[in-house]
């Protein structure tokens, strides 16, 4: 811990450094699109029975994409399956401990919030909440007995805990891999901080290469009215940054639209992108991966090797919280 201590105050430095170089770069380059409300759906099969048995605390209800059933499981079931969706076994078990207590504090914050009153949804094929052991069993081979009982050792040491803020349960966001720093969510404990090890980590950066005709095509998801008729080096322009590098609003062909709006139109893996034209082609240039709000799982990792405990991690990207049940 004494080297995660002494790491912090240059990191701490060099993300205030970066935090003033998005701005000055938005300066000399001259997306928001809410996903559509799905239609509420018959009460699923189960639903009484579920809804009573995740009130008492005991596990997870979620509502299955494929089935629409609802499906209960223990937490005990849940949060290795739901942490393999997460993390790679193979990572520091106390980064692992972080993450099953982040999952435990987000689907509790959630409780009752899904479709049909389920705590979340999932698609266990897909990997999406939660993986069955199929899906498992045939990613990981050989090592499946071995992966799995790392994920359970994991979740049985933080069992029963959970982060709160002002006594109630926190929405523990986390992402893979931040830009450098994470970013401000909607909860007061979302905070931006740096995120140590995340430039260092596989992945950081990552291109997109498109021709004129593929960048038209994608845009059109983000800015249908879009104009697109002059010069393309001035198709995005009036590009607005945050603090920690993402982008939160541009235009697209002269329509106003969000970073995300771009980010999912062209499927970048984050909002921290730019954008350059060669006369011939556009290449999108990204870093970090994901929504960049909450625990940086691949900081999380850095932070464990450097010698942070479960408890450190998850005060270092949700300050302000408190860890119940421990």
């Amino acid at each position: 811990m004494g080297r995660f201590r002494r790491l912090l105050p240059p990191f701490l430095l060099l993300w205030l450094l970066l935090s003033l170089l998005p701005w000055a770069l938005a300066r000399s380059q001259r997306a928001e699109r809410e996903p559509a409300p799905q239609a509420a759906a018959p009460l699923a099969p189960g639903f009484l029975e579920a809804r009573e048995t995740a009130a008492q605390g005991e596990g997870v209800t979620l509502y299955h994409r494929g089935t629409g059933e609802l499906l209960t499981l223990s937490w005990e079931e849940f949060l290795p399956l739901a942490l393999a969706c997460e993390m790679d076994p193979a990572a520091p078990q106390e980064a692992l401990k972080a993450q099953a207590v982040a999952l435990r504090s987000q689907y509790t914050a959630s409780r009752g919030q899904g479709p049909q009153g389920a705590d979340g949804v999932c698609s266990p094929q897909d990997m999406e909440g939660f993986a069955s052991e199929e899906v498992l069993s045939q990613r990981w081979g050989e090592q499946y007995q071995e992966n799995l009982a790392l994920l359970q050792e994991a979740c049985q040491q933080v069992a029963g805990q959970l982060l709160t803020w002002e006594g109630a349960p926190a929405q523990a966001a986390s992402f893979p891999l931040s830009a450098g720093a994470t970013r401000q969510g909607e909860e007061p404990y979302l905070s931006p901080v740096p995120s140590p090890g995340d430039v260092l980590a596989d992945g950081y950066r990552s291109t997109l290469t498109l021709t004129r005709e593929e960048f038209l095509a994608a845009a059109g998801e983000a800015a249908a009215q879009g104009d697109f008729s002059g010069e393309e080096s001035q198709w995005l322009t009036e590009v607005q940054r945050d603090q920690s590098g993402y982008v939160t609003t541009a235009e697209l062909g002269g329509c106003p639209v969000t970073g995300e709006a771009v980010q999912a139109a062209f499927g970048l893996r984050s909002a921290a992108f730019s954008l350059s034209w060669d006369g011939s082609a556009f290449t999108f240039s990204v870093e970090g991966w994901g929504a960049g709000v909450g625990m940086s799982q691949a900081g999380a990792s850095f932070l464990a090797q450097e010698g942070a405990d479960y408890r450190e991690i998850l005060a270092y990207y949700y300050p302000g919280t408190e860890l119940t049940g421990a």
